[in-house]
């Protein structure tokens, strides 16, 4: 007999907790967007629509943004969203400014505009959530926010499969933001057979064809449209009914965000040297370790700053 348990208090009564699993899945799409841009040690055919790890993470922070919202919502509309904006700017932290100061170098050698260059996805993840947000302060019942992001998001996809807006990141970022406003507002599911808990095992069969779809080379729009609209918001909602805290898959979440920053590096220094993939990665992974190590020497001399202070 299997038996579906659903618990019905929204997320945003919830303090959200680190999953390691989450992290995990930072630290894999991000290298997924690597092998895509053409810095992995390797490459071949496959593996070649790294362009949809990026909808993974807007809907992982349009997943996380339902309870910052729900943190504002006693405060003016205008000074709720300065404070939430202001709060994520200053957590980007040096990796992005440093891939900032390479995207406006790659921008003066090839001499034409460029919408931040890899990180294109931060400024209009920032206006999706100002969006996601004006929508939250003006419809209070939650059906009529939820019915509002549901036509966001088919609106959205529907304007993204035209051949003049394929790419318009605008569209994706509000989109996929929107979908993972909706899917944090969903019930957790909780499936067992005899008092078997499952969550883990079809948790675990999402990410297999995750992985299979991703594999399979890109010349079908259906592999696309199963990752971005279907198996990726499931993999996301049904990890989230788990719980894992791995110090080692925490670490490499946090390094997840420096990998896709520095990237930006790579892309000016190949411009200037005929350098082979694997000398890019190695690049890539010592920029990382660097600036591992410079966080880490932060933290202690904070950390001694505050005992020698008390």
């Amino acid at each position: 007999m299997i038996t579906v348990d659903l618990n019905n208090k929204t997320q945003q009564n919830h303090k959200l907790k680190r999953n390691s699993f989450v992290e995990l899945y930072r630290f894999l799409f991000a290298m997924w967007v690597v092998w895509y841009h053409g810095y992995f040690a390797f490459s071949n055919q496959f593996l070649d629509g790294g362009y949809m790890a990026v909808e993974f993470f807007f809907l992982l922070s349009g997943y996380h943004f339902l309870k910052t919202m729900s943190n504002h919502n006693h405060q003016p509309f205008f000074v709720g969203i300065a404070h939430i904006l202001w709060n994520k700017v200053r957590k980007l932290g040096l990796p992005f400014a440093i891939g900032l100061v390479f995207v406006f170098w790659q921008r003066l050698l090839e001499q034409k505009p460029v919408l931040l260059g890899y990180l294109w996805y931060v400024p209009i993840m920032y206006l999706a959530f100002v969006v996601v947000y004006t929508l939250r302060r003006l419809l209070k019942k939650d059906l009529l926010f939820a019915l509002s992001l549901v036509m966001v998001v088919v609106a959205s996809y529907l304007i993204l499969y035209l051949p003049i807006a394929e790419k318009l990141g605008v569209v994706r970022g509000l989109g996929a933001v929107s979908f993972g406003v909706l899917i944090s507002m969903l019930p957790k599911i909780r499936i067992s057979i005899a008092n078997l808990y499952l969550n883990p095992l079809v948790t675990s069969i999402v990410f297999a064809l995750v992985v299979f779809l991703a594999w399979m080379p890109k010349r079908s729009p259906v592999n696309e449209y199963f990752l971005v609209l279907l198996l990726i918001p499931m993999l996301i909602y049904f990890t989230f009914t788990l719980s894992l805290n791995c110090k080692f898959f925490n670490f490499l979440g946090k390094i997840s965000f420096a990998i896709y920053c520095y990237q930006c590096v790579l892309r000016v220094l190949k411009a200037y040297f005929p350098l082979e993939q694997i000398w890019l990665f190695a690049i890539l992974v010592a920029l990382v370790a660097v600036d591992t190590l410079i966080a880490l020497a932060i933290k202690r001399a904070k950390t001694t700053a505050r005992l020698q202070v008390g």
